[in-house]
C-alpha cells in the first residue's frame, strides 16, 4: 500500500458540477441565444464542496485531502478495447471546464498521472479508510469508505465487495463507458450468476453466449480500476488485471 489521504475527491466530477453551475444562457433577441459563465462562482461552487467534505470527514487543520483528475492523454485501456468511450468523443464539455481543470492543478492538491482516469487515481491511492467522494458508482469496486455527495451516503465497501462488484460490472458492462460486458447479461442475471462470486462462474457465463474467457477478460480489464501495485509511477507502465493475481 502506497501514501494515502484521508480524502479523495473525482475531480472531474468537481470540474463538471462546478463548470456547469456557473452557467447561464439569455435570449437577447427571437433566435439569438448566449451562454456565460461566471468564473469566480464556479471556483467557490468546487471550494464549497472540498471544504464542507473537509470539515465532515477530516482535520480541518491539517486536511489530508487529494483531488484526481483524468489525464488528456490517450487512456490506457484503449489499447485494450479501441472502442473504449468513444460514445464521450464528441460530447461537448461545459464553457469552464478546461478552466477550472487549471484552477485545480494550481492549487497544488490535483493530482493526475498520464494516461490514467481519475478514477484510477483514486484506485491508487485509497486506502481502507480514504473517504472517496464521487457520485461514480465505480467507486463500488474500491476498497474505502464511498461518500456520495448527490445521495449524501456513505458507504463501507470491504475488499470483498470491490471484488465482487468488478465482476457484477464485467458481466453486465457499462454503456456509459462504452463497454458491453456479456450479451444479455443485467443485474438481475448478473447477481443470479455470482453464487460465489468466482472468475470461473463469469467466464462460464460468457462461455453460454458463444463468447470466450478471453472476451471477459477485455471486460474484466477495462472495467477495472488500477491499485498501487498495479502502475509504475517512473516507467508509467500499467499492470493489467489477472483473475489468477499475476
Amino acid at each position: 500500500m502506497g501514501e494515502t489521504w484521508d480524502i479523495i475527491f473525482d475531480g472531474d466530477m468537481l470540474v463538471h458540477e462546478a463548470a456547469l453551475a456557473a452557467e447561464s444562457s439569455m435570449c437577447w433577441e427571437e433566435d439569438v441565444w448566449t451562454t456565460t459563465a461566471d468564473f469566480t462562482f464556479a471556483k467557490a461552487h468546487l471550494n464549497k464542496v472540498i471544504e464542507d467534505c473537509v470539515r465532515r470527514f477530516s482535520d480541518p487543520e491539517v486536511p489530508q485531502y487529494l483531488v484526481a483528475l483524468s489525464s488528456t492523454e490517450m487512456n490506457w485501456r484503449l489499447d485494450i478495447m479501441p472502442e473504449y468511450k468513444a460514445n464521450r468523443k464528441d460530447k461537448k464539455k461545459p464553457l469552464l471546464y478546461n478552466a477550472l481543470r487549471e484552477y485545480l492543478i494550481s492549487t497544488g492538491y490535483a493530482l493526475l498521472y498520464p494516461r490514467l482516469e481519475a478514477d484510477d487515481v483514486i484506485g491508487i491511492h485509497a486506502g481502507p479508510d480514504t473517504v472517496v467522494v464521487s457520485n461514480d458508482k465505480d467507486m463500488q469496486t474500491v476498497p474505502c469508505r464511498w461518500y456520495s455527495p448527490m445521495k449524501d451516503k456513505m458507504t463501507r465497501v470491504s475488499p470483498e465487495d470491490a471484488a465482487r462488484f468488478h465482476l457484477f460490472q464485467t458481466l453486465i458492462g457499462d454503456s456509459v463507458d462504452g463497454y458491453s460486458g456479456c450479451p444479455g447479461v443485467g443485474p438481475v442475471a448478473a447477481a443470479r450468476v455470482l453464487q460465489e462470486a468466482t472468475w470461473n462462474e463469469v467466464v462460464e457465463c460468457y462461455n453460454g453466449k458463444g463468447l470466450t474467457e478471453s472476451d471477459a477478460l477485455t471486460n474484466a480489464r477495462v472495467a477495472r480500476l488500477l491499485r498501487w501495485d498495479e502502475f509504475d509511477q517512473e516507467t508509467g507502465e500499467v499492470t493489467h488485471w489477472s483473475p489468477d493475481g499475476s
